[in-house]
């Protein structure tokens, strides 16, 4: 085990191959797998995975395990009704309850990126609204459901690499679809927003998600591919 920083830690495991999956001529070598930790998260490939997100995990694999029983009628009622699965094998969605996350403590926290895209010329696209607390959040998710307009969010964070590097990708697909969808990002470090972020199910990041009328119509995750994330834009912004 090696310290890389006061950030973070390498963890190197060696794996060593019976003699009798290899030549003959060869000798047994260890193979090392590296997997980076922060303090916050753990990055493998193009995601990021948040500790705060072992707990929504389990959930999903409870659910999906109940989702099973629940078909076959081996389902306790009182356990489908903790975990959200019908009898039929139906699993709710939390995404209806987005909007009633706010707590009383953040009455007035809107900011004002918000109205100020309301009022970019059509000359110019508006620039993508960057939502750091619940509140914010609540106030622009209303707002898309009176106008009709769907919301694109890509739930993010500072210490994130495959986030910061597939935002350039998304801020041009922002442009290109400013009149059809609202593009905006979610702090997952902001005020309140691990609960924002829970309740939406954010086992990794970059997640990104698409709403109309206040509801998830689509997700997908990763930022190690732009041509993924293209196609998933179009989709939903048809």
């Amino acid at each position: 085990m090696t310290a890389i920083d006061r950030t973070g830690l390498t963890f190197s495991f060696p794996l060593v191959f019976p003699r009798g999956h290899r030549h003959p001529s060869q000798p047994d070598r260890p193979t090392s797998f590296a997997l980076v930790f922060t303090m916050s998260c753990l990055c493998i490939g193009g995601v990021c995975i948040p500790y705060s997100a072992i707990l929504p995990l389990l959930l999903v694999g409870l659910q999906w395990l109940a989702a099973k029983l629940a078909r076959l009628g081996l389902l306790p009622d009182w356990v489908g009704k903790k975990l959200g699965v019908s009898p039929s094998g139906k699993i709710s969605s939390n995404s209806s309850t987005a909007t009633s996350c706010c707590n009383s403590n953040n009455k007035s926290n809107c900011s004002t990126t918000s109205t100020d895209s309301e009022h970019e010329t059509t000359d110019q696209p508006p620039p993508i609204v960057h939502i750091t607390s619940l509140s914010q959040w609540q106030s622009l998710l209303a707002s898309c459901q009176k106008n009709n307009a769907a919301l694109i969010v890509k739930f993010t964070a500072d210490w994130c690499k495959p986030c910061k590097q597939i935002q350039p990708c998304y801020v041009d697909l922002s442009s290109k679809y400013c009149s059809r969808c609202k593009f905006v990002t979610v702090d997952v470090d902001g005020e309140d927003c691990d609960v924002l972020s829970s309740q939406q199910r954010i086992a990794m990041m970059p997640t990104f998600l698409c709403f109309r009328d206040g509801v998830e119509v689509g997700r997908m995750s990763g930022g190690n591919s732009e041509e993924k994330l293209m196609e998933w834009v179009g989709e939903m912004c048809r």
